[in-house]
């Protein structure tokens, strides 16, 4: 359903309304455009809400394109779940205030399909199993248990499992990526890889290379010859071909396909370290959907730098200072910025603060440990569970449990009590609850319009 007609009617007959005050009026403004505020979006302009999506990448480069929806429990060990499914059942025991527990598992479920069946449309298709997560390797040469991988990962989760001849061919000069490296970590799991370093087509003399330059070079034919032809003699009875997670930006199905063929292997890639080129991928994909929607607009260069509540309740941001800043009129906003990386979240000595309405943060107190004396102590740091407390339908709550604002919403790693990275759980919490948030929105604007009528 769309707001716009009823909503700018109400607006006319209130004493302040003024068009020229604002250069925007929207249904959904959604500040912040990772994984939370793209998912957010997307479910909004599937409903046919008109969206403003605010932000630059950001913590966004972090992304590592794989889709983890719960992994690990963190304790006094590290359990790990390879159901994530199963692992919801039980995790209201363990973590009673995750953000999961405001949802049902089949409304997570729903969320995270919606994403991947978008994302199939535009060509950048993801695999995995109903019930389980698959485990991928990494560019540490560990493996890491996830729900769902690329499509260009998959080959390499089932000569993983196989333990089958595989070919790991990198380049000189690639930072952050060393195929011996990886060799040594897995050879008693994984006896049968074996690598090779090569120079990286029309790169000669470069001391420093970066994956996400690579990836764009290779969306050339010019280039994708060069590179088979570099790598065609390095092969002997290899079923499997894997290279660093770097195989094209744009047409990495068509790019890996085209190398298929040439070299005669199934063809492979393992993550880097960020930025990510699947993760770039990913945040790409989801803004060239969203493109396709005439009621979805995006400002990346502003930020906003005031926010004020009008009589009508709606929100009044403006986005950059001076005379080139502008202002938008929202009917709701939501909150997708991240936690400290993203900026949604800053500390400094004394507190953990939220940056953009100043909410209340749950947080230790100054005269906790907010973190462990062990960076990889298995029960997490308290700080990475600071957050946003909210409601069952993610609605910021204040110091005594109260809404603060009704049509003000939070999603993604911004809210408390999820140590996404211990858990591995980030993206799922991202999606699923920027799909509650989404519903929730709906739901209320339908009442608004009975109740109208």
């Amino acid at each position: 359903m769309r707001f716009g007609s009823a909503f700018n009617e109400t607006l006319m007959k209130t004493s302040i309304y003024d068009d020229r005050k604002y250069t925007l009026q929207t249904d959904l403004t959604i500040i912040g455009s990772g994984i939370a505020g793209l998912s957010a979006a997307l479910f909004a302009v599937q409903e046919g809400l008109d969206i403003l999506l605010l932000g630059d990448a950001g913590a966004s480069n972090f992304a590592s394109g794989l889709l983890d929806v719960l992994a690990a429990f963190p304790g006094k060990k590290i359990d790990h779940c390879s159901d994530p499914w199963q692992g919801m059942a039980v995790l209201p025991e363990h973590f009673p205030k995750h953000p999961y527990n405001r949802l049902q598992s089949d409304e997570i479920y729903q969320a995270v399909v919606q994403v991947m069946r978008a994302l199939a449309t535009a060509d950048l298709g993801y695999n995995g199993f109903e019930k389980e997560n698959v485990q991928v390797i990494t560019g540490l040469g560990t493996c890491k248990q996830t729900y769902r991988v690329p499509e260009s990962m998959w080959p390499g989760v089932k000569a993983f499992q196989d333990k089958s001849p595989c070919l790991l061919v990198d380049f000189h000069g690639l930072k952050d990526f060393s195929g011996p490296w990886l060799r040594s970590t897995l050879a008693r799991e994984w006896p049968a890889i074996r690598t090779e370093r090569v120079d990286f087509p029309e790169t000669r003399g470069h001391s420093e290379l970066f994956a996400v330059r690579l990836a764009q070079s290779l969306e050339s034919e010019r280039v994708r010859q060069k590179l088979a032809a570099a790598v065609a003699p390095l092969i002997r009875d290899e079923q499997f071909l894997a290279f660093p997670a770097l195989l094209g930006l744009y047409s990495s199905g068509a790019i890996r396909a085209e190398l298929e063929e040439r070299l005669g292997v199934s063809i492979f890639e393992i993550p880097t370290m960020p930025p990510s080129v699947p993760g770039l991928r990913f945040l790409e994909t989801m803004g060239g959907i969203l493109n396709r929607y005439s009621c979805f607009r995006r400002e990346s260069g502003k930020r906003v730098s005031h926010i004020q509540r009008e009589e009508t309740g709606q929100f009044a941001l403006t986005l950059g200072e001076g005379e080139f800043s502008s202002r938008v009129l929202s009917r709701q906003v939501m909150l997708a910025t991240g936690r400290f990386l993203g900026g949604g979240l800053q500390a400094d000595p004394e507190q953990i603060r939220e940056v953009v309405f100043d909410l209340p943060v749950v947080q230790p107190s100054p005269d906790q440990d907010w973190h462990q004396e062990d960076f990889f102590d298995p029960g997490g740091h308290q700080a990475n569970r600071a957050g946003l407390e909210v409601d069952s339908v993610f609605r910021p709550l204040d110091t005594k449990g109260d809404v603060v604002y009704e049509n003000l919403y939070a999603v993604g790693s911004i809210l408390a009590h999820s140590d996404w990275m211990r858990m591995k759980c980030g993206a799922g919490v991202a999606i699923a609850s920027a799909f509650k948030a989404v519903q929730s929105i709906c739901t209320a604007s339908n009442q608004e319009d009975r109740f109208s009528l």
